[in-house]
């Protein structure tokens, strides 16, 4: 900014004269006064000479104050460089090793039957349809050794010689674990006539203590026909050893 004109403003020292009486003349001294020694409005433009202060002997403070201005705000920087990344901590204590969920999987099923092109399944005894007084047939009987285990099993139904009329009947899956029930009984629905099947699925788990145990997979056959006695059935098991 050009500056065309000083402002005039502050306190300047002036210049006493004191006379000291001798016979040789008179000397004269000079002496600053300070804000103390000078009285609230003592000194102002009036007293100083024009021209005699101006901006360059002004405080930043003082210059803003007397032209009206103020500091204008700066533009915010540029974003800093990205900190180099930290120390890594330290490594946590080794965890307590874990268990295996699954100790080991496998699969049994009905063994292939030569009376019925090797397929797997085996004949199955008719009885009433409401009747309660069922006469269950082994689809499938394995051991187990001791251990935590899951059982998966389906099995399905079958009447590959029709008995000549298509009559209501259903097959019943049941399940023993040492000759006690381990499911209550699980149904199929209506077996169709020929090749066609009717399954029932069931999951138990359960415990085998140190003597092992026997597992028996059974089916029923449930008909209302006065002539069918029997039905095809097998069972598949999936077998899964828990830890």
């Amino acid at each position: 900014m050009k500056r065309t004109s000083k402002v005039v403003i502050g306190v300047v020292a002036a210049a006493s004269i004191v006379a000291v009486g001798t016979s040789s003349g008179a000397v004269a001294a000079a002496k600053r006064f300070t804000n103390d020694q000078l009285g609230s409005g003592a000194v102002d433009a009036r007293v100083l000479a024009s021209n005699s202060v101006g901006l360059s002997e002004l405080s930043p403070a003082a210059e803003e104050a007397l032209s009206g201005r103020t500091g204008a705000t700066g533009a915010t920087g540029p974003v800093g460089p990205q900190g180099a990344p930290g120390t890594p901590g330290p490594v946590g204590p080794q965890g307590v090793a874990g268990t295996d969920a699954i100790l080991d999987i496998y699969d049994e099923a009905t063994a292939a039957n030569p009376t019925f092109s090797n397929l797997p399944v085996v004949m199955v005894g008719s009885s009433p349809l409401d009747g309660t007084a069922d006469v269950p047939t082994t689809l499938l009987a394995f051991h187990l050794d001791e251990g935590s285990y899951r059982l998966d099993v389906a099995t399905q139904f079958f009447h590959f010689v029709p008995a000549g009329t298509d009559y209501e009947d259903y097959g019943v899956l049941t399940m023993t674990v040492d000759g006690e029930a381990k499911s209550a009984p699980v149904w199929t629905g209506n077996i169709p006539r020929a090749n066609n099947g009717a399954q029932a699925t069931a999951w138990q788990h359960f415990e085998v203590d140190a003597d092992g145990a026997d597992v028996v997979i059974q089916g029923t056959l449930r008909s209302a026909s006065p002539v069918a006695t029997h039905a095809e059935a097998g069972a598949y098991v999936t077998v899964t050893k828990l830890g």
